[in-house]
């Protein structure tokens, strides 16, 4: 995300960039990559990439708490009656997705924001997944494999891809 800010990404090129992680991912899924994953990611560093993640998230949690905004305005940190009328208007109902495939994106910016997303993809989304599960669920976690969340990543990033959102 902060890839495609400071590069002023269009929506086409991200769209695109989920579309490409999407196929990617579906490709390994086809193919027995169980050993490489274990090679390239092994407990420590996945727990150090747990670990990394969860102090920014922390971090960000405590600035968005201790921030001012419009959630300190009302009584008890309701939101003002202003930011109240704002969020309702938001709810007009659901907006079918335009399907399709974003022809007109910027294929040097995809690539950028391609190269950082796919290793972070791999450690967090699939190595530390699987291990978390195998750790607290043990044998019931047997069907939570590279494959699977790479099958279930890669469908979710092509549909994400073809509606026009983010990976």
């Amino acid at each position: 995300s902060a890839i495609a800010i400071t590069m002023a990404a269009s929506p086409e090129t991200i769209a695109a960039t989920a579309l490409l992680i999407g196929i990617l991912l579906l490709a390994l899924s086809l193919l027995s990559t169980q050993w490489f994953f274990d090679m390239l990611f092994p407990r420590p560093i996945v727990r150090g990439i747990q670990l990394g993640l969860s102090v920014l998230l922390v971090k960000a949690g405590l600035k968005a708490i201790l921030q001012p905004g419009p959630w300190h305005a009302g009584a008890g940190n309701l939101p003002a009656p202003d930011s109240l009328h704002a969020l309702s208007s938001l709810a007009t109902g659901w907006i079918p997705p335009e399907w399709g495939v974003p022809y007109h994106a910027d294929l040097y910016t995809v690539i950028v924001l391609l190269l950082p997303q796919v290793p972070l993809t791999f450690a967090n989304s699939m190595a530390a997944t699987t291990d978390v599960a195998r750790s607290y669920f043990g044998k019931r976690a047997e069907r939570v494999t590279l494959r699977s969340l790479a099958t279930s990543l890669g469908l979710g990033n092509i549909v994400t891809g073809l509606i026009g959102g983010m990976p």
